[in-house]
């Protein structure tokens, strides 16, 4: 969940499904469930402002790609939509650009740039790895990839930089 101003994103299961939904600060409208920015099939959590307040970007995954039991399995992907609802979600990341599964999404400060981290299938990668794309133009990057990068990381407010938890250790990046 992430606020800005008088509203928060939050992922909300209703009715049986994770969407993607924003609700004032104060909690007033959470009976209603709030303005509904996702509402499809698909699992989608881990929301984020945009730093104008006028997108919300997302880490989904269709129902197939679910392991049994309803775990993570493949490919989740990043999403971004309006957060008033009114413009439709459009995936930002592609199965398989780049490998792996793409999650943990946060907007770099003042700009279109979204930061995130990418888990790559068993066996052909150990760590994870930062990447950015701009959700304009869909421009990818690559930040980071080291056996000790985990998945967990902030974007200093100031963008500056990022600092990443380290795998399988105590240390901060």
């Amino acid at each position: 969940m992430t606020n800005i101003g008088h509203f928060r994103a939050a992922a909300k299961l209703l009715g049986g499904q994770r969407d993607i939904r924003t609700v004032a600060a104060d909690g007033s409208d959470a009976v209603g469930g709030g303005v509904a920015v996702t509402r499809d099939s698909a699992v989608d959590w881990s929301p984020t402002w945009s730093p104008d307040g006028t997108r919300i970007a997302f880490q989904s995954i269709q129902p197939a790609d679910l392991n049994p039991g309803g775990s993570f399995g493949a490919e989740s992907r990043i999403w971004i939509a309006g957060a008033d609802g009114r413009t439709p979600p459009k995936p930002v990341t592609a199965p398989g650009r780049p490998l792996g599964s793409h999650g943990m999404p946060q907007w770099w400060p003042g700009s279109d740039r979204i930061v995130f981290a990418v888990s790559a299938p068993s066996g052909v990668f150990l760590g994870a790895a930062l990447w950015t794309v701009d959700a304009r133009s869909g421009e990818f990057r690559e930040l980071s990839t080291h056996e000790r990068v985990s998945s967990e990381f902030t974007v200093a407010p100031d963008g500056r930089g990022v600092l990443v938890v380290g795998r399988n250790t105590t240390t901060l990046w």
